[in-house]
C-alpha cells in the first residue's frame, strides 16, 4: 500500500450523506414553469483507474464496472443501474451517459468480472464509494474520476482465512465495509479505530503478518489499524453514521453501509487535532 493510492483515496472515496435542499434543486432537471428552454439531465462520464488493494494491480478486460444506485439495495431491494462498462487493457474505465440525479444519496462504483456464470472467479465484487457532493453540481457533459478499489479473489480468500483464523463466523459474502483511516495528506494512520452504533466487531487488516491478517487467533486480533495500511474492516457493516478516532486526529461521522456480496470501500480523512494550551 503505497501513498500515491492513499491520496487517491483521500480525493474520492467518501460516501456522502443526503444532500440538502439546495443541492437536490440543483440536481433536478426540470425547467422553471416561466422558461421554455428544456433543461437537460446531467448525463455525465465517470472515469479513472482500477487497483487492487494489497497488491495495486490494475483490473483488465475481463473485468466489468457498473456505475449503480445502492439506495434500494442497502435496504434488501435490488441495485439500481445507472450505466457500465468494459475495463480497457491498461485498467482505466469510463462509464457514460450516468444520469446522476437518479442517486441522492451516493454512487457505488462497483468493479467485477465480466462473466459471472462459467469459471472461478478472479476478483471478489467490490464497490467504491463516490460522494454525492462530488456530482451535486454536475452539467450534462461533465467527466468526473474516481479510483475504483477492489479484492483479488486470492486477496478475497486471505481475508476469509483470516476470519476463520480469529474464530469469526463472517464472511465476506455477508458484505462489508472496508475503510481506510488516514490524515489529511492521505498517509495511513496506525492505532486508529472505527466504530458505529449498531456494528459488531471491527477487525484491522496486516496484509505483512504471516499468521493471520486479522490476527494469530481469537485471543491475538488486531485492535486497531496497522501503519503504513490503515484498513479497518466490519463484516456486515449497517448503514449508519460511522466515526473514526485516531490520537491527535478529529474525522467528521460518514454515512455508509455494506450490501450483500460486496466489499464496500470508503475513506475517512482525519485533520490534526487542534493543540491544547
Amino acid at each position: 500500500m503505497n501513498r500515491s493510492l492513499l491520496l487517491a483515496l483521500a480525493a474520492a472515496l467518501t460516501f456522502g450523506a443526503c444532500n440538502g435542499d439546495d443541492e437536490e434543486t440543483e440536481l433536478s432537471s426540470e425547467s422553471d414553469s416561466d422558461s421554455e428552454t428544456e433543461v437537460q439531465p446531467p448525463l455525465v462520464t465517470i472515469s479513472g483507474q482500477t487497483l487492487e488493494v494489497l497488491s495495486q494491480d490494475p483490473a483488465d478486460d475481463t473485468h466489468c464496472v457498473l456505475a449503480v444506485d445502492p439506495s434500494a439495495a442497502i435496504e434488501g431491494g435490488d441495485l439500481n443501474i445507472l450505466g457500465q462498462a468494459t475495463v480497457n487493457a491498461d485498467g482505466s474505465y469510463a462509464i457514460t451517459e450516468v444520469n446522476v440525479a437518479l442517486a441522492p444519496l451516493a454512487i457505488f462504483l462497483i468493479l467485477q468480472d465480466c462473466d459471472t456464470d462459467t469459471g472461478e472467479p478472479t476478483v471478489f465484487p467490490s464497490a467504491t464509494g463516490f460522494a454525492a457532493e462530488s456530482y451535486s453540481n454536475a452539467q450534462a457533459g461533465d467527466e468526473l474520476t474516481s479510483p475504483i478499489l477492489y479484492l483479488s479473489a486470492g486477496t478475497a480468500a486471505l481475508i476469509d482465512s483470516g476470519l476463520e483464523t480469529i474464530g469469526s463466523d463472517a464472511r465476506l459474502e455477508d458484505g462489508s465495509v472496508m475503510a481506510f483511516i488516514q490524515d489529511d495528506e492521505g498517509d495511513p494512520l496506525g492505532g486508529a479505530t472505527l466504530t458505529c452504533a449498531q456494528c459488531g466487531d471491527t477487525y484491522y487488516v496486516n496484509p505483512m503478518a504471516a499468521d493471520g491478517v486479522l490476527g494469530s487467533s481469537d485471543e491475538d486480533i488486531n485492535d486497531a489499524t496497522i501503519p503504513g495500511v490503515g484498513l479497518a474492516f466490519i463484516p456486515e457493516g449497517p448503514v449508519g453514521a460511522y466515526q473514526a478516532s485516531a490520537e491527535g486526529f478529529t474525522f467528521e461521522p460518514g454515512l455508509f453501509g455494506s450490501i450483500e456480496g460486496i466489499a464496500a470501500f470508503t475513506a475517512f480523512s482525519g485533520t490534526p487535532a487542534e493543540a491544547t494550551d
